[in-house]
């Protein structure tokens, strides 16, 4: 088998997962977004978040913010300022806010959008 035949036979391989991948990925977004719009903002906006308060009635409301939640918070924290001994930081594993934090330089500081690159590419 040549390398253009190899190269045909794994694109045709991969194209249905990565369509399955895709579709489910929007579905949930639409699904994540539907439920931002639909319930209501929470009295405390800034009382449950560790790193970054929830992100503004936006078009990003509305994409990112439902991936804005419980532990996210503590790794984009871990990713923007490190380890500390006395936050709770240190019962999360390193590789993911490294990653992240790699993305989110490259990003330009942007940790929440680099934290759904990673996820998005690792899965």
């Amino acid at each position: 088998m040549d390398n253009r035949s190899f190269s045909k036979h794994i694109l045709k391989a991969s194209a249905f997962p990565v369509c399955v991948f895709l579709i489910a990925r929007v579905a949930l977004s639409v699904v994540a977004a539907v439920s931002i719009a639909t319930s209501p903002s929470p009295t405390n906006p800034g009382g449950n978040f560790v790193f970054q308060p929830p992100i503004d009635q936006s078009i990003g409301h509305y994409l990112l913010e439902p991936w804005n939640r419980w532990d996210t918070q503590w790794y984009l924290k871990i990713a923007a300022e490190g380890y500390a001994a006395n936050d709770g930081s240190l019962g999360f594993y390193p590789l993911y806010p490294l990653l992240v934090r790699a993305v989110g330089i490259v990003l330009g500081g942007q940790w929440l959008l680099a934290a759904l690159v990673v996820s998005n590419l690792a899965a």
